[in-house]
């Protein structure tokens, strides 16, 4: 419009001061000398004061001397008042949200009071959300007989955090914001593991998405809901979504045991039944149960059933099971009662097996220094779907084969590595001469025997390290490289560092 010249004598008119746009185009219907230089205003130029642009203007057909726009209608707001309307309709939803969390937490405290009391635990604290310690976490021998998988064991995850995301868009919001393919997961029961990184690709959090009737459940670690929830709600752009933390809600067990189902008999003895949709039939990978008095319901607030996933994070056999915490006492009885030479374990027996295993952690091995190949987190990676971010630096990553270092699980059977590195100085640097070739971030002794997570170098002057590798630490102790447990069997085809291109 600016660069027809017909109208440029109209335009500069319309931005002169003390002009407004309605006395401007007026002004130029009343002199003939701006219509004898200018045709006529343009289709561009009249829209510019129609409706479409100028809602606020009421402007006469036909536009006569020195008359005033007609008044607006009756009933009519101005825009003020829509955003005053706004802000006290968000502002209501915010006092609702947060009087339904005090509700919540209120009850999530008396119900994780009466589940300490039964595990012979200390009450919990002002924060809630904290690991739980009993008795066998400190029991070397009961942890290497349940990671020998030689007795069964229940562990107390209560600290996790558990945040819903509901809503028509859930699946594709979700997805332009993780590394895996949440489309997958489209029907109750489904679940995937997948990572929220930030825009450089680097790792926000692990979580485990399980797909339930009208939401999606994360599993998140501990502490991390109270940042993930805002973080996410920032996305939300005119979509239908809404992202809700459950964390004082819903409360999280692991069974590590190698029978099949093994929760189906205290899900049973709690008075669940499994829920009749056939989206969850007993083909589903995960399966949502119901009490037997009620129909399985999600509604903006909670998910109210109890979901059972075939799987413990740890690469031991066994069962997740998320819960809400009113039921979490009668679980615990149900085990106790069901399970022989049951092991109990609280937080810290958690944190014990997660290193014996190799299990990276947030904070430990999961930083906003590592990204996702780096951890060996390739299962919770789909470079086919579409754009999410930290898209870009993840796949070209993985084009020019930039991955410098690797997380493995080391395995040492000589007594003397345990005095070798001292936990207090973690991350412990691992040296070939004077050069370093990885770290230690995370150490467990059992029995005699010590294993330490940590990242090594792709490439060294010792070499490549892969499964197998021998590498020598503090001297002369020698360590052997095993896969972290939630790594891949085998490498991804397409992982050759030794044929790296410069980007």
């Amino acid at each position: 419009m600016v660069g027809c010249p017909s109208c440029l004598p109209a335009f500069l008119l319309a931005l002169s001061i003390p002009y407004t746009a309605a006395q401007a185009y007026r002004q130029y219907a009343l002199n003939p000398v701006l219509q004898r230089i200018s045709p006529g205003p343009t289709r561009g130029f009249s829209g510019l004061f129609s409706r479409k642009y100028r809602p606020d203007l009421r402007l006469h057909a036909k536009v006569s001397g020195g008359t005033a726009p007609k008044p607006k209608p009756a009933g009519s707001i101005t825009l003020e008042q829509i955003k005053a309307r706004l802000a006290a309709q968000q502002a209501a939803a915010e006092a609702k949200r947060l009087e339904e969390q005090k509700a919540l937490e209120e009850s999530y405290k008396g119900s994780l009071a009466a589940l300490r009391k039964l595990q012979n635990a200390p009450p919990p604290s002002e924060e809630l959300k904290t690991p739980v310690s009993l008795p066998a976490d400190d029991d070397e021998a009961m942890i290497l007989s349940v990671a020998q998988q030689d007795r069964p064991a229940i562990i107390d995850r209560t600290d996790w955090d558990i945040v819903q995301v509901s809503g028509k868009n859930r699946v594709e919001f979700l997805n332009g914001l993780s590394t895996n393919d949440i489309g997958t997961l489209s029907n109750s029961g489904q679940f995937a593991d997948t990572v929220f990184t930030t825009r450089t690709g680097r790792v926000i959090d692990l979580a485990t998405a399980i797909s339930t009737p009208d939401s999606i459940l994360l599993l998140v670690s501990p502490g991390t809901a109270a940042e993930l929830c805002p973080m996410l709600r920032k996305f939300i752009f005119a979509q239908d979504v809404k992202v809700t933390d459950l964390s004082v809600y819903l409360s999280t067990f692991t069974l590590i045991d190698a029978s099949k189902h093994p929760s189906n008999q205290l899900l049973e003895g709690l008075g669940f039944d499994p829920a009749a949709s056939p989206e969850t039939s007993s083909s589903s990978p995960a399966r949502l149960w119901v009490p037997k008095t009620s129909k399985i319901t999600s509604t903006s607030t909670r998910f109210s059933g109890a979901i059972q996933i075939p799987e413990t994070g740890l690469g031991l056999p066994g069962e997740t099971l998320l819960i809400p915490v009113s039921y979490a006492c009668g679980l615990w009885k149900e085990a106790e009662e069901n399970q022989q030479n049951l092991v109990q374990l609280g937080g810290f027996g958690w944190k014990r097996l997660r290193i014996w295993q190799g299990r990276p952690a947030l904070g430990s091995e999961l930083n906003d220094k590592i990204n996702p190949l780096e951890a060996q987190l390739w299962h919770c990676l789909n470079f086919e779907k579409g754009c999410y971010v930290g898209q870009e630096t993840i796949a070209r990553l993985k084009t020019y084969q930039g991955v410098k270092q690797l997380l493995w699980l080391m395995e040492f059977n000589s007594p003397d590595s345990i005095d070798s590195i001292n936990a207090n100085e973690l991350p412990f640097q691992v040296k070939i001469g004077d050069e370093k070739v990885g770290s230690i971030t995370s150490v467990e002794a059992l029995q005699g025997k010590m294993r330490a997570i940590g990242y090594f170098r792709t490439r060294s002057p010792a070499g490549k390290f892969v499964d197998g590798s021998e590498v020598k630490i503090a001297g002369s102790q020698t360590g052997i490289l095993l896969k972290p447990a939630l790594a891949l069997e085998g490498t991804p085809a397409w992982f050759e560092p030794e044929n790296a291109e410069e980007p």
